[in-house]
């Protein structure tokens, strides 16, 4: 029987601190394949004040071209959101096995 909306169980490669050229590679194809290589390239996304400005009238207020934007712009963001903590997750597994990539990760500056 077809495991329908759960997750996907596939695992990602543990971190190889002797390979991690081939560990990298295999990373981002893991990411990829879960739709989530993208939290790692792309910035996450912001709505500029400038941009908003420029649609909204004369006086400030919004226009349903600014109600669009910050609309889009929540939606870019809410997707960016779940993609980087998914690929986070997948990043966090696969380096349980490591102590000291345990430590990078959950250094204060590396976490969101």
């Amino acid at each position: 029987m077809a495991n329908i909306g759960k997750e996907d169980n596939t695992q990602m490669a543990k971190i190889d601190p002797n390979g991690m050229e081939i560990w990298k590679f295999l990373l981002t194809s893991h990411l990829e394949g879960k739709d989530c290589g993208e939290a790692l390239t792309q910035p996450k996304p912001r709505l500029l004040l400038d941009d908003l400005n420029a649609l909204r009238n004369e006086d400030g207020t919004e226009t349903e071209e600014s109600r669009k934007l910050v609309e889009k712009k929540k939606k870019l963001l809410k997707t960016w959101i779940k993609k980087d903590r998914k690929a986070y997750d997948i990043i966090v597994k696969s380096c349980t096995d490591n102590e000291t990539a345990m430590n990078v990760i959950l250094e204060k500056d590396n976490r969101q």
